[in-house]
């Protein structure tokens, strides 16, 4: 089942190179199927726009208010000086991407694993397509980070002094246990 599947997969990804004949001289763009694409995108566009607002007469708006109100506090009234500073607008440009939402950690091991398990097993089944090794297939690391430097995709970030106290923990014995003994030392001379 699956190896039908890698197959489709495989098919649809070379169609483009097989199906480039002397006959198609037409630039990407100007292909029946983009074209068409492109209207479908711009008529979203205009929906989204219709149903939410224009983001960008808003900011026109915002502006204009903050233009006006510095002629009249600098220039006009003169209540402020010219060289105070100007606060900055944090508006979201076009291209900043939403934040993203935070994952807990056991959201992000479920993410993980289901990312590792298809990734196994589409290599695993072009291991065996082509009579790999799966000795050597399974010797490497087949993740996107490292995870002896890495936590939940972010770098670990420790101290030498963090990796000091954890190796010195299991070199030192416990405090609460009393050595058993069979003589005591005092000024010197021993005592039984």
């Amino acid at each position: 089942m699956a190896a039908g599947a890698e197959m489709v997969r495989f098919e649809n990804v070379t169609e483009c190179f097989v199906n480039n004949n002397a006959s198609n001289k037409l630039h990407h763009e100007q292909t029946l199927s983009f074209q068409e694409s492109f209207r479908n995108d711009i008529v979203s566009l205009y929906d989204v726009i219709d149903d939410l607002g224009n983001p960008f007469l808003e900011t026109k708006s915002l502006g204009q208010e903050q233009f006006e109100k510095y002629t009249k506090e600098r220039l006009v009234d003169r209540t402020t000086s010219v060289f105070d500073k100007i606060n900055r607008n944090k508006l979201p440009l076009i291209q900043t991407p939403p934040p993203a939402m935070k994952t807990s950690t056991a959201d992000h091991k479920l993410i993980t694993l289901k990312e590792n398990c298809s990734l196994f097993s589409r290599l695993y089944i072009g291991c065996q397509s082509r009579d790999g090794n799966l000795d050597n297939f399974f010797r490497h690391e087949n993740h996107a980070f490292p995870p002896s430097l890495s936590q939940n995709g972010t770098i670990r970030l420790e101290t030498k002094a963090d990796l000091l106290s954890k190796y010195l923990e299991r070199l030192s014995p416990p405090t609460d246990v009393q050595p058993v003994v069979s003589s005591v030392i005092l000024d010197g001379f021993p005592r039984h």
